[in-house]
């Protein structure tokens, strides 16, 4: 039993349960905006935000971590800001993939925008930059979900914009019925 804990104890340092909070917090962020990106139906959601933000924070710590190792050996040799620069290049990648071009207009822009900045989001948790996470990931919920409405609105009442209109019909009329949950009647959701 001493062994056990003994081992416990060497594998569960203060280290690796402050790399545990910074991955759990990285899940949780990305998870809660991938979530409005599911409520806004698109193909990016939970698990690809989640994903996103757990590794930008993983490549982070990771690149602390070389930093501590080898910058004593090798003083002035490694920047960790590099693994961060190359995060962002290449989120910027998949994003870019996320993008197409239909019907006339362009589509995903705003999910491969906030899977960006979840990757940011990462990287701030992976420096240890909680309270910045926390408060941009607050941010990004609000542009996300609820600035969705307002320019919805703004742009069908105030700047009415006969694209936008037309648009927004075609969707209403290709929209799936799905079953309410409080009766067996189907019924579109829009």
């Amino acid at each position: 039993m001493i062994i056990f804990n003994q081992i416990i104890t060497q594998v569960f340092d203060a280290p690796f349960i402050f790399f545990i909070v910074k991955m759990l917090l990285a899940m949780i962020l990305g998870i809660l905006l991938g979530l409005e990106r599911i409520h806004a139906h698109k193909t990016a959601g939970m698990r690809t935000y989640a994903l996103v933000t757990m590794a930008a924070a993983f490549f982070v710590s990771i690149s602390i971590s070389i930093g501590e190792i080898y910058g004593a050996t090798f003083p002035g040799s490694f920047n960790p800001a590099l693994i961060a620069g190359n995060i962002v290049v290449g989120i910027g990648f998949l994003g870019a993939g996320l993008i197409i071009f239909k019907d006339g207009h362009i589509e995903n822009l705003t999910t491969a925008a906030g899977m960006w900045l979840c990757a940011g989001i990462g990287m701030a948790i992976g420096f240890g930059l909680f309270r910045e996470a926390l408060f941009v990931a607050v941010v990004t919920f609000f542009v996300l979900g609820v600035l969705s409405f307002i320019e919805r609105a703004i742009r069908l009442r105030i700047f009415p914009d006969p694209e936008f209109i037309a648009h927004m019909e075609s969707v209403q009329k290709t929209s799936k019925p799905r079953k309410s949950r409080s009766s067996k009647k189907s019924v579109v959701v829009e």
